[in-house]
């Protein structure tokens, strides 16, 4: 059967960019990908990271223009890998050029921003990558609540640890200056634990 091909413009080339153009090469080990994804074009703030990138994870092309590239039309999906405060912009241009959107956690810095992008991009295929909501341990604790099996849950107490947003020099400010708070990546994934159960 002949796949759809599916053409990735990625715009960001830091270490979640890595992470992403690593998922799109090893995706299919694991699964039965209903589609064909082609690493058309990576874009950075500088051509020595585009091409960086582009020679490290074997995207086609690059760019350092990502209004440029979210206005080509053999674009099929805008993939934002980029600092937190950057997302909005680019998801908002991408859904309204028709694109499928697909952006990096926390979707946005503020829920004005947040609002703004899901109105954008109602009308286009988009996700953000939750993808903590699919580890084994999560999945299989929504599991054994779904199923009635550790009786009516009332609490939950979760830890995660990781060292990422421990660095006080990388930490992102929006446009009030204040530092935004990293513990809301995983949070929003420990909710799929707590959705309540209707009785």
């Amino acid at each position: 059967m002949t796949k759809r091909k599916l053409n990735i413009a990625m715009i960001g080339t830091g270490f979640i960019a890595k992470a992403h153009s690593n998922a799109f090469r090893q995706v299919t080990h694991f699964f039965d990908v209903p589609y064909q994804l082609n690493l058309k074009v990576v874009c950075g703030r500088t051509a020595e990271k585009s091409e960086t990138a582009a020679s490290l994870w074997g995207w086609g092309e690059t760019s350092t223009d990502w209004q440029a590239v979210v206005a080509r039309r053999d674009i099929d999906v805008i993939d934002i890998a980029v600092p937190n405060v950057l997302h909005a912009p680019i998801a908002i241009a991408a859904a309204k050029a028709g694109k499928i959107v697909w952006c990096e956690k926390p979707l946005a810095t503020s829920l004005p921003e947040a609002e703004a992008m899901a109105e954008a991009a109602r009308h286009v295929p988009n996700l953000v990558w939750y993808n903590y909501r699919r580890i084994p341990a999560v999945a299989f604790a929504k599991q054994l609540i779904e199923e009635g099996r550790i009786g009516q849950t009332f609490h939950y107490r979760a830890l995660y640890l990781n060292h990422s947003g421990n660095n006080p020099a990388k930490r992102t400010h929006g446009a009030t200056g204040a530092p935004k708070p990293v513990w809301g990546r995983v949070e929003i994934c420990w909710r799929t634990l707590s959705t309540r159960r209707s009785t």
